[in-house]
């Protein structure tokens, strides 16, 4: 697996946390009642610490994966200089 790959998915993520806060935001506009408020308290107020705690754990394994990448690539240099 590239670890850059998994920046891409963060960075789609956080474009796509974007769009939807906007959407939002025009739906807030025209949505005015206790349901809006309940979906939005119970729903919404959530996400963004959801989206953090997402963007870390996905920071977390890209480190992992880029420091399992590079030791089977020193492991893989080392086998070959004794051959």
């Amino acid at each position: 697996m590239n670890p850059a790959f998994l920046n891409d998915i963060d960075s789609r993520m956080r474009k796509d946390w974007t769009s939807f806060v906007e959407v939002w935001q025009q739906t807030k506009d025209q949505w005015r009642d206790g349901k809006c408020r309940q979906f939005e308290q119970e729903d919404l107020q959530p996400l963004p610490g959801v989206m953090s705690q997402t963007s870390a754990a996905i920071a977390e394994f890209r480190d992992f994966a880029a420091r399992v990448s590079q030791e089977l690539r020193d492991e893989e240099s080392e086998n070959d200089f004794f051959v």
